[in-house]
């Protein structure tokens, strides 16, 4: 049976898109405001069908408010991908940046536990000095937050290892974390692994089938891949939304931890009679002999197989040899089955793609044209005669005079009705951060000044223009639209759990052209435009690719203490792993480093250097470094001159570039060699 389409008769959920109750609330109004002497709410009355077009404007609006959020700010709907992820903070978090580098089948981030430059420490002298072998005197120093970076291949995307290197060394560097370095990082060669074994199969006639699960089984136990679990399946372990997408952006996949064990270092010959003994159809396993490098099969039996630390193993079927029996006869020999190891090289690419089931994409926002406003004269009976055109050209004064008095009277209705879809399509400037305005305004009618001849009489003022209606409504210096917006923004903050600026600087460092109004409100809009950067990368450091680029904890500590631009120029902000002595230092006649405060003056500390101008701010400057500073880590606060400070600066931009050239030269990322 078809069931015919019809209008839904329950109540609107919103009082305000209810047309007859606002009908009826409008008569219950006019009824008392006449002392009951007005009782004819017919609707030939022109009172009521003036009521009747101010209530379908007034539900039109409340239909227009009820759009969705991405619809009013006309901008794309952003979904957990976009909103939850942060920036790398642990190790593990580095690794899935690097595994979603195109060419990279697996990735590890070590400690370095020998940098490139091996240091010794002399208690007496506080001296740091390059330590040879033996270490006559001095304790070694064992540096803490440098890495060591090792990157197996795909065999799926046929890339050169410098560049592969070059590539994941960029990305790394962009989310590197704060007072942390990475010592190198390595391609790791293959070390293509042998196996030589013997074993029984229940069924001769699955040969082929339990051979290619026996390549599968012992390539997966020399070289795991790193499993990848999606958003879907991470929620049916109970995960909640925020954790799924907690960390990196990696389109709400996750790494198994659980099934990526680290790095091999051996392999070892009862694990592999052990995965070779879970392949379905395998009943026993005979012998088992292996191999790297083209060692002769069969060979000696060996317990273990250490693998190099440049080198990741891989296993190769065309240098095994896999003889499959069943009921003691013969059933397989892969020596002379090329075929079975081509089909399983091809099955072993397809095999590398990560998951692909995301959560659905947030549906495209449409832009609703909110602001657009309809006058009330143009939907009136065209017996009143106020609508564009509507007025005969013979009518007389009295009744050019009665429409004119009309069209005043319905110009106030329209513009407190346009000004309020005004403000709802400046929703999305009120939610940014670069609007200053906190009302917004609109002319109900287009601006026609002045009169063409035969037109009807214009509603505005020569020379009157939306602007100038802007100028009324909210003056770019009003003092209570300054408060509104800020009010705003500390809301929009408070939101996130923000507050900003946590106190405003003394008044000596107050320009005399900016009141704290005016400073308060340019912290907040600075740090929610750039609040992307500032929340996700608060324990992320510079990049050390860029000489211009500086830790977003700077900027945060600048925002959060009201300092402008200018004044925020005077600090700097120096991560003590950046300065340790690299290979270029050595061969130095005289110690590397002399006076030092501390064993290990390197590791997990940093240093804000800060103008003396600034002093007046020192105790706010205090309590906000306190509270922004990542736990773990050490902060120094250091006082400099103004001519110190600039000289400081001076040097520290120095520094930066020559860091900056220094590693790109490494990485090749100049056009030179790596």
């Amino acid at each position: 049976m078809i069931q015919a389409a019809a209008i839904d008769g329950k109540q609107p959920p919103s009082p305000a898109l209810d047309w007859d109750g606002l009908i009826a609330e409008g008569r219950s109004v006019l009824g008392a405001m006449s002392d009951g002497r007005w009782t004819d709410f017919n609707a030939h009355d022109p009172g009521i069908t003036l009521l009747e077009a101010f209530a379908y404007a007034l539900t039109d609006l409340a239909y227009r408010a009820g759009h969705p959020i991405a619809e009013l700010v006309t901008g794309p709907a952003e979904g957990p991908d976009r909103l939850l992820v942060g920036d790398a903070v642990t190790p593990a978090d580095l690794r899935r940046v690097a595994i979603e580098v195109a060419g990279v089948r697996n990735a590890w981030i070590e400690p370095s536990e020998h940098p490139t430059l091996r240091l010794r420490y002399t208690p007496g002298a506080g001296e740091f000095d390059r330590a040879r072998e033996p270490i006559e005197r001095g304790d070694p120093v064992l540096l803490a937050g440098v890495h060591r970076v090792l990157i197996e291949k795909s065999s799926r995307e046929d890339i050169a290892s410098p560049e592969l290197a070059r590539t994941v060394a960029e990305i790394l560097h962009r989310h590197r974390g704060l007072c942390e370095d990475f010592d190198t990082v390595d391609v790791l060669a293959p070390l293509p692994v042998g196996i030589a074994a013997e074993l029984e199969i229940d069924d001769p006639a699955r040969g082929d089938a339990v051979l290619l699960d026996i390549y599968t089984a012992l390539a997966d136990y020399c070289s795991p891949r790193p499993a990848w679990v999606d958003a879907a399946a991470l929620r049916a372990r109970g995960w909640a939304t925020e954790a799924i997408y907690d960390g990196p952006a990696t389109g709400g996949r996750r790494l198994d931890e659980d099934a990526a064990p680290r790095r091999r270092a051996a392999l070892q010959r009862s694990d592999i009679i052990a995965a070779l003994d879970r392949v379905p159809g395998v009943r026993a396993v005979r012998q088992v002999r292996m191999g790297a490098d083209g060692d002769d099969l069969p060979g000696p039996i060996r317990w273990s197989l250490p693998i190099p630390s440049d080198r990741v193993p891989r296993f190769d079927p065309r240098a095994s040899r896999i003889v499959l029996t069943s009921g003691g006869g013969f059933a397989l020999d892969s020596s002379g089955r090329d075929d079975l190891a081509a089909l399983f090289a091809e099955r072993a690419l397809d095999a590398l793609d990560p998951p692909k089931a995301l959560d659905p994409p947030a549906p495209p926002a449409r832009d609703r044209r909110v602001g657009a406003y309809r006058p009330l004269r143009f939907d009136l009976p065209a017996l009143y005669a106020v609508a564009p055109g509507g007025l005969e050209p013979e009518a007389g004064s009295a009744r050019l005079a009665q429409v004119s008095q009309l069209r005043a009277y319905l110009a106030l209705l329209d513009a407190l009705l346009a000004n309020h879809f005004a403000q709802l399509a400046g929703v999305g400037a009120l939610l940014g951060s670069g609007e200053t305005a906190s009302y917004f305004a609109q002319p109900a009618e287009p601006i026609h000044t002045p009169a063409e001849p035969g037109s009807e009489v214009p509603l505005h003022a020569d020379g009157f223009t939306a602007d100038a209606l802007q100028m009324l409504v909210e003056p770019p210096s009003s003092i209570a639209g300054l408060e509104r917006r800020n009010r705003l923004l500390a809301h929009l903050l408070a939101r996130y759990g923000e507050e900003a600026p946590l106190t405003l600087p003394p008044a000596g460092l107050q320009g005399p052209t900016l009141p704290a109004g005016r400073r308060v409100l340019d912290s907040r809009a600075r740090f929610l435009s750039d609040f992307a950067r500032l929340s996700a990368g608060r324990g992320t450091g510079s990049n050390l690719l860029d000489p211009a680029d500086e830790p977003p904890l700077l900027d945060r500590i600048r925002l959060k203490l009201g300092l402008s631009e200018g004044e925020g120029a005077r600090l700097r902000l120096v991560e003590h792993i950046l300065l340790r002595p690299f290979a270029e230092d050595d061969g130095q006649a005289q110690a590397l480093l002399a006076a030092a405060a501390s064993p290990d003056p390197f590791s997990l500390q940093l240093s804000l250097v800060v103008d003396e101008a600034l002093r007046p701010a020192a105790d706010s400057l205090a309590r906000v470094v306190r509270a922004e500073t990542p736990a773990h880590l050490t902060l120094h606060v250091r006082w400099f001159g103004g001519a110190e400070f600039d000289a400081f600066a001076a040097a520290y931009t120095r520094w930066r570039t020559t860091l900056c050239t220094q590693r790109q030269q490494a990485l090749g990322l100049d056009g030179g060699a790596a």
